[in-house]
């Protein structure tokens, strides 16, 4: 029991130091500006659901309901603001490092501290919006790391085992598409452990089944099978980048995360072969890393390859000092020494990879991550609700655009917010309905995706119809990429915009549009 407490307060201290690195990289992450539609999405549907509307029925997102329900009982306690929502994002993100700290333990704490650190570099490295994946992935390795301190304990520790089942089946209610990974780790568990626990595990992880039965009761089973299947495979060809990722940085990161996978599951084979350690724990962990890695294929750009890289690429330390004792044939624990020189590699690997790579210009936003512009940024409040943006001048043009909306408009009316070309549907400032919560959402299509919106058939234009205040931008004009994102829709929704409504301001970026008279 005493070398028990030991480890948990050895992770406890790992954490906290990992953590404490980190607090001005958080700080200056709460002041980057909006991501304009994820970031967005995650301030207006969870106030939606207060109005009695549904995923995928009423308004469109391609992911679980997990993390919006979350977001729901947060904003129940708190203001529906912004730095609620990165507060959350900030909760998961030191989530996954605490939980990676108590999972590497046993290897050592320079390893343990190692490992917290590369994934938390490249975690707030994304900036702190409350996405639904890092809040899958912070529920998955919590689960994990549940479940490897039962394993460790002497005596009967069954809650452990259902907590962790619960949190690994809530990780696939928040992003469906991590299944596969969840599924794959729970089985090497569920070989490994005795009935009892097996039963425990099972029972947690029917909380995934159950949450979907409630959320296709409510929103209904051909609106779940739209939006989570169909809605995913529509606009899949406008969102796909070509492999390998054309920045050399970008190709590296996502090499070592899949190098994380590989010495993950050699590492945990051999423990487990062997039975040493943690060796269910480490295969379970490489399972779960492998099913991350369809989230950095399908989009091979640094913010999708480095969501995936968190823990394939922070786990990397752990795998490789299990190689080295592979490697000299030791059954003892890794040495201080080689320890701290897996960890520096490591680490050093990294820095000179991942971050670049994340945070370079290209991206867009990623590199305000760590408010390296923070002085050029600017908030704008409204009634309570505010958001950052990019400098004080768009924060000014931004003002003005909502005070000539109020002046247009009545509580009640409806907002249509889209790029002015709408046969181009590749982005949208969704963050704008968050700002305008008096005025009702016009369209299903709240965010914009190439070939679901824009495609022949699409509800777009009549929902257009239905709108009393349209606003526009022009930021997405120049959107190009090698994918399917560049053919244009239908003409239908500009052909709305010409018969029924007429500009009334310009606010570079945005263009404001009342029905004509």
């Amino acid at each position: 029991m005493k070398s028990v407490l030991s480890s948990k307060r050895g992770a406890v201290a790992a954490f906290a130091l990992v953590a404490l690195l980190l607090a001005p990289v958080a700080a200056g992450a709460r002041r980057a500006p909006v991501w304009p539609m994820d970031e967005g999405s995650l301030l207006v549907y969870p106030q939606l659901l207060r109005h009695g509307e549904q995923p995928h029925r009423d308004f469109e997102t391609l992911y679980g309901p997990g993390n919006l329900w979350l977001l729901d009982a947060t904003y129940s306690v708190a203001r529906p603001t912004f730095g609620v929502e990165r507060t959350v994002g900030l909760a998961y993100r030191l989530a996954i490092v605490a939980a990676i700290a108590v999972l590497v333990w046993p290897a050592g704490a320079p390893v343990a501290a190692g490992s917290a650190l590369v994934a938390g570099i490249i975690a707030f490295a994304l900036g702190l919006p409350a996405f639904a994946w890092l809040g899958a992935l912070a529920l998955a390795l919590a689960g994990l790391a549940g479940i490897a301190t039962a394993l460790r304990a002497t005596g009967d520790h069954l809650k452990r085992w259902l907590a962790g089942g619960a949190l690994l089946g809530a990780a696939v209610v928040f992003r469906l598409d991590l299944a596969f990974g969840v599924a794959a780790a729970a089985l090497v568990l569920l070989a490994d452990g005795r009935p009892v626990e097996r039963r425990r595990l099972l029972t947690g992880l029917a909380v995934a089944p159950i949450a979907y039965a409630v959320h296709i009761a409510r929103a209904g089973p051909r609106a779940v099978a739209r939006g989570m299947v169909g809605d995913v495979l529509r606009q899949s060809p406008g969102r796909r980048l070509p492999l390998p990722p054309h920045r050399l940085e970008v190709a590296a990161l996502l090499g070592l995360a899949v190098t994380g996978v590989i010495a993950l599951v050699a590492a945990g084979t051999w423990l487990r072969r062997n039975r040493q350690g943690d060796g269910a724990v480490v295969l379970a962990l490489g399972l779960l890393c492998a099913g991350t890695l369809p989230q950095a294929v399908q989009r091979a750009e640094a913010s999708h390859v480095g969501s995936a890289a968190v823990a394939c690429v922070g786990l990397l330390p752990l795998a490789l000092a299990h190689l080295a004792r592979l490697a000299r044939g030791s059954r003892g624990r890794v040495s201080a020494l080689n320890g701290v020189v897996v960890v520096t590699a490591a680490v050093v690997v990294v820095a000179a990879l991942a971050a670049p790579a994340i945070l370079h210009p290209a991206l867009g936003y990623g590199e305000r991550s760590l408010g390296l512009i923070r002085s050029r940024s600017a908030a704008v409040h409204r009634d309570g609700r505010w958001v950052v943006v990019d400098d004080r001048h768009q924060a000014g043009e931004l003002r003005a655009l909502l005070h000539d909306v109020d002046a247009v408009s009545r509580p009640g009316q409806r907002v249509f917010v889209g790029p002015a070309n709408l046969r181009r549907t590749n982005y949208n400032d969704t963050f704008l309905y968050a700002l305008l919560p008096e005025l009702t959402p016009a369209s299903y299509f709240l965010e914009m995706n190439p070939g679901s919106a824009n495609r022949r058939g699409s509800r777009l234009a009549s929902d257009l119809a239905t709108a009393d205040v349209v606003v526009l931008t022009t930021a997405y004009d120049g959107w190009s990429e090698p994918n399917a994102s560049s053919k244009p829709g239908p003409r239908a929704p500009l052909d709305v915009l010409a018969q029924h409504f007429c500009v009334r301001a310009e606010h570079p970026p945005w263009r404001l549009l009342v029905r004509c008279k």
